[in-house]
């Protein structure tokens, strides 16, 4: 396995598709436009068995399928929230062992935030986030 010092980039080949990822959920959260769905799908193209899963389309359908009277942020709605949650743990049992979802998505609201990552947390195999509200840690000294 090749080690990296901090702030090296890996520049050797990608793993071939007999490569085993470990089930893993990475939630990718970041400001609005900054290339969050871009990176997942960059990921997904270079990752074996990694899956893009975008929890704004189920908020897109909800949208449609609501009355007018209920637009907005369809974050604000509870079905949308549990939704996420349910559709998310049913895409890790289907690849525990096998794959990474990638989710990018934003999550302002700390609430719900709480409410979506406690419930993956809950039944998901393994669960990572990356943090965008914080600057880089910086490299200790070797």
């Amino acid at each position: 396995m090749t080690q990296l010092r901090c702030g090296e980039r890996y520049s050797g080949p990608l793993p071939d598709s007999s490569f085993r990822v470990p089930s893993v959920l990475l939630w990718i959260n970041g400001a609005f436009g900054a290339g969050k769905t871009q990176t997942a799908f960059e990921l997904a193209r270079r990752l074996p068995r990694a899956h893009v899963a975008d929890p704004e389309l189920l908020g897109f359908a909800l949208q449609r399928t609501l009355p007018p009277r209920t637009a907005g942020d369809f974050q604000d709605l509870p079905p949308w929230r549990s939704a996420v949650v349910d559709t998310l743990l049913q895409a890790d049992a289907v690849e525990r062992g096998r794959g990474l979802i990638l989710v990018p998505m934003t999550i302002v609201r700390d609430d719900y935030f709480d409410e979506i990552v406690g419930g993956l947390r809950s039944g998901a195999s393994t669960f990572a986030i990356t943090p965008s509200w914080r600057a880089p840690r910086p490299c200790a000294d070797d």
